[in-house]
Order: C-alpha cells, then structure tokens, then sequence
C-alpha cells in the first residue's frame, strides 16, 4: 500500500541556494533506490514537500528529514494511506514558486505562510508539477 506524507517547514537559506541542489540531487538517487517519489515545493523561506512509498520507508525518511539541518520547524501536515501515488513519475521533482495566489481557494499567504488544508496544498502542488 502506498502512503503520502505532506510536511511544511522554514528553511535556513535563501531560495537558489546551492543546499536546494544539494536536496535535490541526494534525493532523486535515494528515492529512487527507496521506491519513494515526491515532489518539492518552495518559496523564499518555506519548503513544502510531498513524498509518497511505503509507510515504513516514508517514516524513516521523515526522521532523517526532521534531524536536517538545512531547515527548522518541520510540522507534518498529512500522513496516510493512497489509493494511488500522484507524483509516481518523479522520484524527485522541484520547482522555486510563489505561495500567494496560486489558485482562488487555495493556498494563500499571511504572515506566518501559506495556508490552506493538506489536500488543497498537495492540489496545489500537483498542478504545479504538472506545468
């Protein structure tokens, strides 16, 4: 059974850091070993970053994602079971964006980040993704 986890947290850089590089090359080659596929979402300051695979898997990479010290305040927004993953092309997919106005309903930002319930985020997300 696949399962997603959706987390948002602050990142310590700047967007366009060579860290986001860094991230991402490590995570397309570990994901795919791991059967794990996502995508990584950011703006200036946050990172919000959907994965999908196996629960025991997902967990584990989660644990390694909260000890990173590239970025703080990692707060777990959805963690269950799929009926079928949505980003199972991309063991690892980026793109830098601005949070506000992304779609009407959506995610919208106020001062303390973007807001919006998980599925409307990982909504987002997708059509990001999908561009």
């Amino acid at each position: 059974m696949d399962f997603q986890l959706l987390y948002r947290s602050v990142s310590n850089h700047s967007k366009w850091h060579s860290s986001d590089m860094d991230i991402l090359n490590h995570a397309i080659a570990a994901n795919k070993l791991a059967g794990i596929s996502g995508y990584l979402l950011r703006d200036q300051r946050l990172f919000y970053q959907v994965l999908e695979g196996s629960e025991d898997r997902l967990r584990l990479l989660f644990a390694r994602i909260c000890r990173d010290q590239r970025h703080t305040d990692v707060e777990c927004l959805k963690f269950e079971a799929v009926d079928k993953p949505l980003f199972a092309d991309w063991s690892m997919g980026y793109q830098v964006a601005r949070l506000s106005g992304l779609a009407p309903g959506g995610i919208s930002e106020s001062p303390h980040g973007p807001e919006g319930d998980a599925d409307a985020i990982i909504a987002q997300i997708k059509r990001i993704a999908s561009h």
